[in-house]
């Protein structure tokens, strides 16, 4: 599966339009990431698990085309990522807002950078 394919068709049936930044940032991640990566067992919001399956439904039938014509499909959303991105981007607001942390609670497993 393409990733620019499934955009591409995501972007031509609207689904992009009404989704808030930390949205984006989880279905691109979802997209991105390696099927296998796990980056934790962070909760999903019932309005975001509506918009990676919108996008799933599109991936599968791009991912159909593609078979159809002998293009071997690519892996699925990967539902950790999109967990641990939108958890991240919705922190980054709050403390952008002067929230400081949301209390969100959970820790991810994605890769944390060295601190100096």
């Amino acid at each position: 599966m393409s990733i620019d394919l499934v955009i591409g068709e995501a972007l031509e049936a609207g689904l992009f339009t009404s989704l808030r930044r930390p949205q984006v940032a989880a279905v691109i991640a979802a997209l991105a990431a390696d099927e296998d990566r796990d980056y934790g067992e962070l909760e999903l919001d019932d309005e975001l698990v509506t918009t990676l399956a919108k996008f799933e439904d599109i991936a599968y039938k791009v991912s159909t085309e593609e078979w159809q014509h002998g293009i071997e499909p690519a892996p699925e959303l990967n539902f950790s990522a999109a967990a641990t991105c939108s958890a991240m981007g919705q922190w980054a607001l709050n403390w952008h807002a002067g929230c400081g942390n949301s209390g969100r609670g959970g820790r991810s497993r994605a890769h944390a950078f060295p601190r100096r």
